[in-house]
C-alpha cells in the first residue's frame, strides 16, 4: 500500500523518521511489522505535532504547555504601557487563539479554562500577571 502511495503521489515515506504505533495489536506483531518496514516501534502516549496523543486530555498536566505558553506571552508584553483597549485586543487576538490547536484534539478541562480566564483578566485589569498565578 505504501508503494502505491509513493507511485501515485510522487512522495516517498522516510522510514528512519517514522514510527509505528500498534493500537489493540499484539506487541510482537507490531515489532515484526516495524522490523520489516525498518522503522521504530513506539507505544502510546506519543508526541505528534506538539500534541500528546493517547494521554488523558482531562488531566491538567497535559495542558501545562498551553498554560506556560500563555504565561510567557503575557509576561513578555509591557501591558502597563498599553491602554485598556490595547490589552483587550492582545487578549482577544493572541491569547484566545493559543489553546485552539490543543482543543482541536480534545475538550479543555474547566480548571484549565478558569486558569486561562484568570490570567487574561489579571492582565487586562493590572497590565501584568507577575507570577501571581502559578
Amino acid at each position: 500500500m505504501l508503494r502505491w502511495f509513493s507511485l501515485c503521489s510522487w512522495l516517498n515515506v522516510n522510514f528512519h523518521k517514522s514510527s509505528l504505533v500498534g493500537v489493540n495489536v499484539d506487541e510482537i506483531y507490531a515489532e515484526g511489522i516495524s522490523g520489516a518496514l525498518r522503522c521504530i516501534c513506539d507505544t502510546l502516549p506519543i508526541k505528534y505535532l506538539g500534541l500528546s496523543l493517547g494521554a488523558n486530555p482531562n488531566r491538567i498536566s497535559i495542558w501545562k504547555p498551553v498554560l506556560s505558553q500563555i504565561r510567557g506571552r503575557l509576561n513578555s508584553w509591557k501591558g502597563r504601557l498599553l491602554s485598556m483597549a490595547g490589552r483587550a485586543i492582545l487578549i482577544k487576538s493572541v491569547i484566545s487563539t493559543i489553546p485552539l490547536y490543543y482543543m482541536s484534539i480534545s475538550c479543555i478541562p474547566k480548571a484549565v479554562a478558569r486558569k486561562i480566564t484568570a490570567m487574561q483578566s489579571l492582565f487586562l485589569w493590572d497590565g501584568s500577571i507577575d507570577n501571581r498565578l502559578a
